[in-house]
């Protein structure tokens, strides 16, 4: 009984790790990156240790601050021993996108350099996972 309680109360500070991540990284990267424009990030909580990032959305775009937002992002969730995970659109998601939307070897390429990692799916369902990188 006091194992099953323990294991819980493990779980239950897990989410709340994971809680925190995502609140407190929605702030310091909007604090810290407000004065160079606009950042939009969304997150989706997926278990205790892994976190969905949902959107992220710059303006201006092409300047470099999409680029400052996700090196913070991937340095918080390192920290918190956080994995991201981010699906990248289907073709469908695409037709109701901007034209200058970014083509899915872009993005590809882009969240390559944060250290994600391809884990599957074509071109209608690409996932892409970043583990923590420990800097100890």
């Amino acid at each position: 009984m006091a194992s099953e309680l323990r294991r819980w109360l493990r779980l239950l500070e897990d989410a709340s790790s994971a809680e925190r991540f995502v609140r407190d990284t929605e702030a310091t990267v909007k604090n810290a990156l407000s004065s160079f424009g606009h950042v939009q990030i969304s997150f989706h909580i997926l278990n205790p240790t892994s976190v969905e990032l949902e959107e992220i959305y710059t303006r201006p775009q092409k300047s470099g601050l999409g680029s400052k937002a996700m090196q913070m992002i991937c340095d918080l969730a390192s920290d918190r021993s956080i994995t991201l995970i981010v699906r990248l659109p289907t073709d469908f998601d695409r037709q109701s996108m901007d034209d200058d939307a970014p083509s899915e070897r872009q993005l590809l390429k882009w969240y390559s350099k944060f250290g994600f990692v391809k884990k599957s799916g074509g071109s209608s369902n690409t996932r892409m996972e970043r583990q923590p990188i420990s800097t100890s």
